[in-house]
């Protein structure tokens, strides 16, 4: 077989060697019946790619560090069998093909909040942002969802926190076979889908450490549901979460990396137990919608963070500013001016999330009983409203800031800077 290179991919190269390999495999299962496969090194640093059992009949194709792909060896299959394989393999590729789909399961859990040092910062922020959900979901075409919340010990007695959740998770993920493309899709996905999750419930989400392709009766049971119109959409507030299919299809692939890191981000504050952390982190999930992916993202950025959040979800900061516990929680002071209150309100947020950076965290100051007073706790619980405010609305009418473009930028003023009025 001569050594050829591939034509270019529209994407990352390691993901096309993965799409190209896929095929691969599937036509050597399909014509050859050969099931096995694996991957290795060489010494050069190229890479090899493994079909069938290597005491019987089996091939290695070869990748150079240069990106030329070529026969390595073979044992019991005729040359030429190799040679169409690896050409429909490559004819595949070119067009993009992803050749179906493959489904894989896993299983989540939200813990149920429990009355311990590490979760006393999140006591408020609980209280007001946890939801209970019940039942199948869906997140677009390709995730199906069943939220099963853990019965009470004692229905008789109000519950102040939803009880632990287990969720049941179907991941769609494209591919020729089941192989390195599809495991690596669908260990991405989940960790998408357990984010939006913990969005959805107001509660951290725990996600498997690996994630397996499902069972065939597994996967025949939800492809006869997945277009299923009686099961909803995941929502928050009335607000579908589908970032995967819904959103780009809106404000196009660039909405999806947005949100997707203002949802990760916003699941790692779920997570944390300090309240500094916290603040960090979510004042990163409202950035990761409003930075522009360009080299000019660091130009007048506290200036970009108090317009593009009075723009996103202007009726969203009026309720953080009016909150009775508001200048205590960020130790700021109204103006009476409502919009410089505002602007003073962010400007604080924004300056607050960059003291630990440099100067450490502080202590959580949230044990026993002063958690309903710690600003650091009310801080947290007010942060979680705004942050998941912008993040709602930019998911109905994303957007992009041009806030420090040098084509759009002043020629000599001071943006990150303003004088409020009293």
């Amino acid at each position: 077989m001569d050594a050829f290179q591939l034509p270019d991919f529209q994407g990352p190269a390691d993901v096309g060697d993965l799409l190209f390999t896929g095929w691969i495999q599937r036509f050597a299962q399909e014509r050859l019946s050969i099931a096995q496969y694996g991957t290795g090194g060489t010494a050069d640093n190229g890479s090899l790619y493994n079909f069938g059992d290597p005491t019987s009949s089996s091939f290695v194709i070869e990748r150079s560090v240069t990106g030329e792909w070529s026969l390595n060896s073979s044992e019991g299959i005729e040359e030429s069998e190799i040679v169409s394989i690896v050409n429909d393999a490559r004819d595949h590729y070119a067009d993009g093909d992803l050749g179906g789909d493959v489904a894989y399961k896993a299983t989540m859990t939200s813990r149920a909040f429990a009355m311990v040092p590490l979760d006393m910062s999140n006591f408020m922020r609980r209280l007001g942002d946890q939801t209970l959900i019940t039942g199948p979901r869906r997140i677009g075409d390709s995730v199906l969802l069943n939220f099963a919340p853990k019965p009470p010990d004692d229905s008789s007695q109000p519950q102040l926190f939803v009880p632990e959740t287990v969720i049941e998770v179907t991941i769609f993920v494209g591919g020729p076979v089941v192989g390195g493309l599809t495991n690596r899709t669908a260990s991405i996905m989940i960790e998408i889908v357990g984010a939006i999750c913990a969005f959805a419930l107001g509660n951290p989400v725990e996600i498997p450490l690996v994630i397996f392709p499902a069972s065939e009766p597994d996967t025949s049971a939800a492809r006869a549901i997945r277009f299923d119109p009686s099961i909803p959409g995941l929502a928050r507030d009335g607000v579908s979460l589908d970032i995967l299919g819904q959103l780009p299809a809106i404000g196009g692939i660039e909405s999806f990396f947005r949100a997707r890191g203002a949802l990760l981000s916003f699941h790692a504050a779920l997570e944390q137990h300090s309240p500094d952390v916290e603040t960090m982190l979510f004042v990163s999930s409202i950035e990761a919608l409003i930075t522009p992916f360009q080299e000019w993202k660091k130009e007048r950025a506290t200036k970009r963070f108090i317009d593009a959040i009075n723009e996103l979800c202007p009726e969203v900061v009026d309720t953080l500013v009016n909150h009775d516990n508001v200048e205590k929680a960020f130790g700021f002071q109204r103006a009476t001016n409502p919009n410089s209150s505002r602007k003073r309100l962010l400007d604080k947020i924004y300056d607050i999330r960059s003291l630990p950076t440099h100067s450490g965290i502080g202590l959580k100051g949230s044990s026993g009983m002063a958690m309903f007073s710690d600003p650091g706790s009310i801080r947290v619980a007010l942060l979680s409203d705004l942050a998941r405010g912008a993040i709602l609305n930019f998911l109905q009418s994303p957007r992009s800031s041009l806030i420090g473009c040098p084509s759009f930028a002043p020629s000599r003023l001071d943006d990150d800077t303003f004088t409020p009025d009293n």
